[in-house]
């Protein structure tokens, strides 16, 4: 009977043990230097829209990468220069917004995932939803493949 008893114990605190790693272990906002990771929303995997106004997404691209130039991390200006457009209605009622850009098409961004999250950071510096709505923005590779999906 005592080795029953002992079991249990033993398997509870574990579980509590692994509780308490999990659980208390985050540094807090003034002891972590890195940026913070984007808001990841619900949606899975975004289909990055046709392009039906090229003229318009490559001036929100430039505009985007020169905000971020002027006003973004290193990090983040590093990742922005990779963004070719910006589509999506990101002022209006839909408040959606898709980044297109080259990541994973050449090999030289070492961390394509960390750039999107960058690109995520940046777009919510840069853009407010309308009417203090969240809106979604999604950073996508040379395939048009979603890497990211965070808010704004």
């Amino acid at each position: 009977m005592s080795t029953r008893h002992s079991r249990s114990a033993s398997v509870a605190l574990t579980a509590l043990l692994v509780a308490g790693l999990t659980l208390g272990c985050e540094p807090s906002a003034e002891e972590s230097d890195a940026t913070p990771e984007p808001q990841v929303t619900g949606l899975s995997e975004p289909k990055l829209p046709e392009d039906v106004d090229e003229a318009r997404s490559t001036r929100a691209a430039k505009e985007f990468r020169s905000w971020v130039a002027a006003e973004g991390t290193a990090r983040q200006q590093e990742a922005a220069a990779r963004v070719d457009r910006v589509l999506g209605d990101w002022e209006g009622e839909s408040a959606e917004a898709y980044l297109s850009t080259d990541l994973g098409g050449d090999g030289s961004v070492r961390d394509p995932m960390g750039a999107a999250k960058a690109l995520v950071t940046a777009f919510d510096g840069w853009k407010d939803a309308p009417n203090g709505m969240a809106g979604t923005v999604s950073v996508h590779d040379v395939n048009g493949t979603a890497l990211v999906v965070g808010t704004f």
